[in-house]
């Protein structure tokens, strides 16, 4: 090989293999812009997100998901295993087993709440979520219980 090719051959292959590196380090990420209020103050309308595809989320941490067909972002509230008790239009979500007790008292939409029995808990894949923006956010208030079988992953960072 001439001393040509290889200065030639030596950028392209450190090329490929930065490609390479790249994808291996991607995979289990994905970016997405963010549209709406909804998450407002946290994220703002057409800010851009990075998703870990293969974690599951945590309480408080936010996650993205599809529900009819559109792409959001909310907050973890409820997760499996906490208790949830509905009266008139509110519903009561809450864990007792956890290192801190606590209780979330929240109104919910008629369609969602008259698809929620009186009482029970999340199952193993069941998630209740919740916008920032609690006054414009359409979420499990307004749809009710989501199945991880439809998310994207957690939200890690914005920008």
């Amino acid at each position: 090989m001439s001393k040509r090719h290889r200065q030639i051959g030596l950028p392209i292959s450190g090329i490929f293999l930065m490609v390479l590196l790249l994808i291996a380090f991607l995979q289990p990420y994905r970016l997405a812009l963010v549209r709406g209020a909804s998450m407002l103050p946290t994220i703002e309308d057409r800010q851009v997100v990075l998703i870990h595809k293969k974690r599951q989320p945590n309480r408080y941490q936010l996650i993205a998901f599809e529900q009819e067909g559109k792409f959001l972002v909310k907050r973890v509230i409820g997760v499996p295993g906490d208790s949830f008790v509905r009266t008139q239009e509110r519903l009561l979500i809450g864990a007792e087993d956890t290192d801190f007790d606590f209780s979330f008292m929240i109104t919910v939409k008629d369609e969602a709440f008259e698809a929620l029995p009186i009482r029970g808990y999340l199952k193993e894949d069941e998630y209740f979520v919740v916008g920032d923006a609690l006054l414009t956010s359409s979420d499990s208030r307004e749809f009710g219980i989501i199945s991880s079988k439809t998310f994207y992953g957690v939200v890690i960072t914005f920008f």
